[in-house]
């Protein structure tokens, strides 16, 4: 039942599991059929399904379900989440500042608002002098002095930083061309019937895992890296120095057809090894395993340092 459930959207995850717990009631109504065609047809089904335990199974995922739809409705959980979805749609960065402060004054989750304040800096590339100054010295005065190495460390992993072109590892991020680029955000995302990777994130697809589905599409980090001006490697700053695309990529792409065509038993999928340093979320597991419906000619093994979320990260 896990494996069913596992790379579902939450909302359809409710569904999924009402619609097993009916069709367990349907098999135990079936045991007043009476004729022998429906009586072998119900021992048969009785073979394949413990009933007791499905539903005992069922039960306990609905009702973790049901804890988790709990804790989202939150008031906390929800405004955070709809600063996060202004960050992501580069809304009025005055107006994310404010209600970010707002919040620590309240002094909502102090992991909440540190995700926010990350996702808020990476997202713009880097804040101004007064923005950076401002929710700094606001989060410090509702948190404690001692959260300055906190906001240090933070600083140092480039996740809450100044806007700097001085700086030396300074990178021009222009998120909204980046969003657009590479489709990040699909309004007409449908969870219960998904089409695209964007569903594990409510309609927001994960940068990591669209890029990889790019270079499927593209067949390649080479027809990429020669777009010319509207360069999405450079985009994201992997430049030619710090690109190293395999001289055998074109072998390896080249007899591939993409899309949902169907595969042969006889045909040796090819293995494509995704590596995630510093850690991956449920979330873009989801979308790569979607990638492997999409694209059932190629074999997605993930490997990774750790298995994070938006909390563990920091």
């Amino acid at each position: 039942m896990f494996h069913d459930i596992r790379n579902k959207h939450f909302n359809a995850a409710g569904p999924h599991l009402q619609k097993v717990i009916s069709d367990i009631q349907r098999l135990k109504d079936d045991k007043n059929q009476k004729t022998i065609q429906e009586l072998e047809r119900f021992i048969k089904k009785l073979k394949n399904m413990n009933i007791v335990k499905a539903k005992q199974i069922a039960t306990s995922h609905i009702n973790i379900a049901f804890s988790i739809s709990q804790s989202q409705r939150n008031m906390d959980y929800l405004h955070i989440y709809g600063l996060e979805g202004k960050c992501i749609m580069a809304e009025d960065p005055k107006q994310i500042v404010s209600q970010l402060e707002t919040k620590m004054v309240k002094r909502c989750n102090k992991m909440k608002i540190l995700r926010a304040m990350a996702l808020f800096s990476v997202t713009q590339g880097g804040l101004s002098k007064n923005d950076f100054d401002s929710l700094r010295r606001v989060f410090i005065m509702n948190y404690g002095y001692q959260e300055m190495v906190t906001l240090m460390n933070l600083q140092d992993a480039d996740l809450f930083k100044l806007k700097d072109k001085k700086a030396p590892r300074y990178i021009d991020w222009q998120w909204n061309k980046i969003k657009d680029q590479l489709d990040l955000i699909n309004d007409e995302v449908n969870q219960m019937n998904p089409s695209d990777i964007s569903y594990v994130y409510s309609g927001y697809a994960p940068i990591s895992v669209r890029l990889i589905e790019l270079i499927i599409k593209n067949k390649g980090l080479a027809p990429i890296s020669q777009q010319g001006k509207n360069n999405l490697l450079k985009l994201l700053g992997l430049y030619d120095d710090k690109l190293k695309i395999p001289v055998t990529e074109g072998k390896f792409f080249g007899t591939a057809t993409q899309g949902s065509q169907s595969v042969s038993r006889s045909f040796k999928k090819k293995k494509i090894l995704i590596y995630f340093i510093g850690g991956i979320t449920y979330g873009e597991i989801a979308a790569v395993r979607f990638l492997q419906a999409l694209y059932p000619i190629y074999k997605f093994i993930i490997a990774t340092t750790s298995i994070i979320n938006g909390e563990s990260a920091l």
